[in-house]
């Protein structure tokens, strides 16, 4: 005579490896209403302990890899905004060399050329390091060398006519 099974043993094992939190066998089998014997066997038997762990170290890494995508794409939008205020420190920068350059400096007031000129070597400075931190370092493309643009403009201010 064929045996009747009376009950979804599948599903069952399922309910205990899914379980969040997770649920021991005797609740689950005060839950499900068979008896601990039984359904310690089917546990034993079908390697439910391990597949919980499986199922759990699945979860783990499916939420670690999420958290880290999140983080990675929070990091590149940062890079970008950095590099977008890189481009324009460094164009705003150049303009104000160029602008100054043709300038008869003895009009000028030189410490006021200076401040303006430490503010944005100063402000250029500090998000190229915010992008070289976030980078794990220096954008050869991009790199500025504030010293080197700072002794240009005190050349040209040394040469110009007084």
């Amino acid at each position: 005579m064929a045996r009747h099974f009376k009950y979804n043993w599948a599903a069952i094992k399922e309910q205990y490896v899914q379980a969040d939190p997770p649920i021991g066998l005797r609740q689950l089998a005060d839950a499900t209403g068979i008896s601990y014997p039984a359904i310690s066997d089917h546990s034993r038997h079908d390697g439910w302990a391990q597949a919980r762990l499986d199922y759990q170290n699945a979860a783990m890494m499916k939420a670690r890899s999420l958290a880290i995508d999140q983080k990675a794409h929070q990091a590149v939008n940062s890079i970008d905004a950095l590099d977008l205020s890189v481009d324009i420190l460094h164009k705003q920068l150049l303009q104000m060399s160029a602008g100054l350059a043709g300038k008869d400096w003895s009009e000028e007031d030189p410490d006021k050329i200076a401040r303006a000129s430490s503010s944005v070597a100063n402000a250029l400075d500090k998000v190229s390091r915010c992008r070289e931190l976030l980078t794990g370092g220096a954008d050869s493309r991009q790199q500025i060398d504030l010293a080197t643009v700072l002794a240009v403009m005190n050349q040209r201010k040394d040469r110009s006519p007084e």
